[in-house]
């Protein structure tokens, strides 16, 4: 019973690390009809937000509700989404450097395993550290991290790309409460919910450029890929009891699914040291899901 657990567990989060990996293809149609990163995060969440609302009240999963709970997802909310999404593009704006931003953002799985090891006690395995190292190797290697030129390395940038990986390593850290303590559903819409409240206060819905009717759906398609279904399942993943150390380094394929579609969609170079890392990063995920 516990390995059909885990191997759902696994399966859950695979489809939220795919999901991840495609909505880029939606926020890079949106730069490039001039549509500002801070602007498409935005929009995401308040989307996401309308979505989690409509959802929640159909299938009565606001009914456990408690305003006692609010401080909690609100923290979660901004701690894990808007801190993640916002210091990851502060740091590409900071290093200007995207790879090096997402190389610091990587570093989120070795959160993960500190945090839970301390929290929740979850065993730093040989195992374990074997793929986390091959997963952050291979996601060097996509990103282009072996190009010198790529790592343009600031103080300032730096802290903001560690806090960005930090931030992303609240998701499955601060998660881990969440699902003992409240329903899944419940943990799935409320961190979006609030963290949609506080980028209101950023990008006001009423200043969001909605030119035409392919960007209102390209605004639907990056909500929907980028926050509603990932949120969703990795949420329902962690639910399954599966080591949150295990659930990020699955989670961290997100860049290869990422760097495959622009391949194919976009025409982008891959070569053969980006091939090997992705080979790396597969290997060190499909081992992490392993319970031995």
């Amino acid at each position: 019973m516990k390995k059909s657990t885990n191997t759902m567990g696994a399966i859950y989060v695979t489809i939220a690390a795919v999901s991840w990996g495609i909505f880029p293809l939606f926020n890079r149609t949106l730069a490039s009809m001039g549509i500002p990163p801070i602007t498409s995060t935005a929009i995401r969440a308040m989307i996401a937000a309308v979505i989690y609302i409509i959802w929640g009240l159909s299938k009565g999963a606001f009914k456990t509700f408690s305003f006692k709970c609010i401080p909690f997802f609100l923290f979660y909310g901004i701690t894990a989404i808007v801190g993640t999404t916002y210091l990851y593009a502060q740091a590409q704006v900071t290093l200007n450097s995207s790879s090096m931003a997402a190389v610091l953002l990587y570093t989120a799985p070795a959160f993960v395993i500190i945090f839970n090891r301390i929290l929740y006690k979850e065993p730093v395995t040989k195992v374990k550290l074997a793929a986390l190292l091959m997963t952050f190797i291979g996601c060097f290697l996509v990103s282009g991290g072996y190009d010198i030129s790529n790592l343009k390395i600031n103080g300032l940038g730096l802290a903001i790309g560690l806090l960005s990986g930090l931030s992303y390593s609240m998701l499955t850290v601060i998660g881990k409460t969440a699902v003992k303590k409240y329903a899944p559903d419940l943990n799935s819409f409320m961190p979006t919910i609030m963290a949609a409240i506080v980028f209101m206060c950023m990008v006001p819905p009423w200043t969001v450029p909605v030119p035409n009717v392919s960007v209102l759906i390209l605004y639907l398609l990056l909500s929907l890929t980028g926050t509603v279904i990932p949120y969703v399942f990795y949420t329902k993943g962690l639910s399954t009891g599966m080591d949150g150390g295990k659930a990020i380094l699955i989670a961290n394929t997100e860049p290869i699914v990422a760097s495959v579609l622009g391949v194919i969609v976009f025409g982008d170079a891959i070569n053969i040291i980006q091939i090997f890392g992705i080979i790396l990063t597969l290997t060190g995920a499909a081992i992490a899901s392993k319970d031995k």
